[in-house]
């Protein structure tokens, strides 16, 4: 390429990459740009941006823009005739009116105007997408259009071709093969290849960077509605692409919003849940090594398969009452002795019998890992090194056990008296 990158990172792994031509992308992973769609916000023009285009260009918070200038903004409208230009007012592209895009004036000479650099796993395969208008009002005169162009590593992945002078938002995406087993920092560049200052003006939205690979699809292995509490095994169907796959199985109960390892990673394409928690959602991470199932960039999540559950009094016995009105306040020995969690002379007691909790257990005096997303703590004494956060509520927290209720007490069962 002819224009400068001073700003390459040295580091850089050079690894090729080729333009994928054939392979299953029906499974796409999460977003890898989380900013790509450079956010939202009630001022016109975003004051605190991150650095996102190189240094000949120049952020300006107050347009209408300049020659080799850009801004992120949420609406255009309020300078767009300021401009002198023809310019078209536009919104960003997405339901919400306040989100914004970045929008580019254009410079004397062929450019890029975006860069990013991400490390990701090798011998995969991801796409790039984003969406781009042409500024020049569809109604003035036909001006020079600008011709987009993606750049990966420094070798040219997709020529978009001109960007049409028609006021419509048009999306464009590339799937790409990143080919080195070991993986790398990549270089991903959005390049304008036409040079000059009149007309080829644009904005761009949603830039977004995901693995892809084959579908893989979690079912029931149980055959039918499962009772709180009770095992539950699943299975897996991964389509061609991983030789073998890499799963680690996952559940979630609280809709989705957080995921916990069950088990160990592997290869197996079945699992058994010990403890299935009411609710629990079942799902499997896919990756192409053990390495790459701890790079948050490298696995594919599989479907998401929601277990049906029997109505509770059909689980047990007995029927289950949560207001004690058939002890008569009479009662037998604690069924649960444990539920005071002991005591000893050590800060931190023994991890909890497997299927007690489905959190991660830390035994140190610090504060929590950033890198494990849910724990729990069974100390002993908290006088000294964990200080309690005050309750702020108007009361206690409160439980409701069968024939009682209690305030901020351990778990306790007591069965009922024979009649």
């Amino acid at each position: 390429m002819a224009y400068p990158k001073p700003y390459l990172l040295l580091c850089l792994f050079i690894f090729s990459v080729l333009v994928l031509r054939s392979q299953d992308c029906s499974n796409l992973g999460p977003g890898l740009f989380p900013d790509g769609d450079f956010g939202a916000g009630i001022e016109l023009v975003a004051t605190d941006t991150p650095y996102l285009a190189p240094f000949w260009y120049t952020y300006t918070p107050a347009p209408p823009l300049p020659g080799d200038a850009y801004s992120i903004t949420n609406n255009t409208a309020p300078w767009a005739a300021a401009s002198g230009e023809g310019w078209l007012s536009t919104t960003d592209n997405s339901p919400d009116p306040e989100g914004y895009m970045m929008v580019v004036n254009s410079t004397q000479n062929a450019t890029v105007f975006w860069v990013r650099s991400i490390h990701l796993c090798g011998d995969a395969y991801y796409r790039v997408a984003f969406d781009a208008i042409n500024l020049q009002h569809p109604d003035s005169a036909l001006a020079p259009q600008p011709i987009l162009q993606l750049y990966v590593n420094s070798e040219l992945q997709a020529n978009f071709g001109a960007l049409p002078q028609d006021g419509q938002w048009h999306t464009f995406e590339q799937d790409i093969y990143l080919a080195a087993p070991a993986g790398g920092n990549v270089l991903f560049e959005l390049f304008n290849s036409n040079p000059g200052l009149a007309g080829n003006d644009f904005a761009i939205d949603n830039l977004s960077l995901q693995r892809c690979g084959p579908s893989a699809e979690v079912f029931s292995t149980s055959g039918g509605p499962a009772c709180p509490g009770d095992a539950a095994s699943f299975g897996i169907d991964i389509g061609p692409g991983f030789s073998p796959p890499y799963i680690q199985w996952q559940s979630s109960t609280d809709g989705g919003a957080t995921w916990q390892d069950s088990g160990s990673p592997g290869t197996a394409t079945s699992h058994t849940i010990p403890v299935l928690l009411p609710g629990a959602w079942v799902r499997a991470l896919v990756a192409g090594t053990l390495a790459e199932l701890d790079n948050e960039n490298c696995p594919l999540p599989s479907t998401i398969f929601q277990p049906q559950f029997l109505d509770i009094n059909s689980c047990f016995e007995l029927p289950v009452s949560l207001n004690g009105g058939l002890c008569g306040g009479q009662y037998g020995e604690n069924i649960f002795p444990e539920g005071d969690f002991g005591s000893g002379s050590g800060v931190f007691g023994p991890e909890l019998p497997p299927g007690a909790t489905n959190l991660a257990f830390q035994n140190t005096t610090g504060p929590p890992s950033v890198s494990m997303k849910r724990q729990f703590w069974r100390p002993y004494s908290t006088a000294t090194s964990f200080p309690r956060r005050p309750y702020s509520g108007s009361a206690a927290p409160t439980m409701a056990l069968p024939g009682r209720m209690y305030q901020g007490q351990p778990p306790l069962l007591w069965p009922c008296p024979a009649p």
